[in-house]
């Protein structure tokens, strides 16, 4: 009896997980915040897709104006974002072999598009020495898989340093890992 029980559960268990999708889908770019040699932070960019940007704006565009004020984004950044703090926001930093701890994000907007797209910017701090170059794996996943990230990731260009060694591979589910070198200029 308690076999056909365990049987059972497992096979629901598995079964779920085999039609198990995303119902949210980001396009990401990365901008390196670099100041005097040091990475200061990773500003983030996440475009999203028609629904999910169709139900922030309806819910938080008060004035219908197809801009976010001041209140509008931090209405969006308590009900639509801060929640995924808990999955250390989608995001994942390893520099030099050393995975970086997120301690939080700092500097939230929230954009419609002309296209009705809304995107989401964010920093995240970091501080991190730039000696000759410095190794850098960067990933996007949400592990609930609700959530899909593109994985054409735009990294966009740093002056005075170059990326070398890109590599863009499939993360978990839905993710997206970047792997890549940020060297000074020569």
């Amino acid at each position: 009896m308690n076999y056909n029980i365990l049987f059972i559960t497992a096979f629901i268990y598995f079964n779920s997980l085999a039609y198990s999708h995303p119902h949210l889908f980001i396009k990401s770019s990365s901008d390196f915040l670099i100041k005097d040699n040091f990475i200061k932070g990773i500003k983030i960019s996440w475009t999203w897709d028609k629904w999910w940007s169709e139900d922030v704006i309806n819910e938080c565009d008060k004035n219908n104006d197809n801009l976010f004020d001041e209140k509008e984004t931090q209405l969006i950044y308590e009900d639509f974002f801060i929640g995924i703090e808990d999955f250390n926001y989608f995001t994942e930093i390893t520099i030099n072999n050393k995975k970086i701890k997120i301690a939080g994000v700092k500097d939230f907007k929230a954009f419609i598009n002309s296209d009705k797209i809304v995107t989401y910017i964010f920093v995240i701090p970091i501080e991190v020495k730039i000696e000759d170059e410095v190794k850098i794996s960067l990933a996007f996943n949400d592990e609930t898989i609700y959530t899909a990230f593109d994985k054409n990731v735009v990294l966009k260009n740093i002056t005075g340093y170059a990326y070398k060694n890109l590599k863009i591979t499939n993360y978990s589910y839905y993710g997206v890992k970047i792997d890549f070198t940020i060297a000074k200029n020569k």
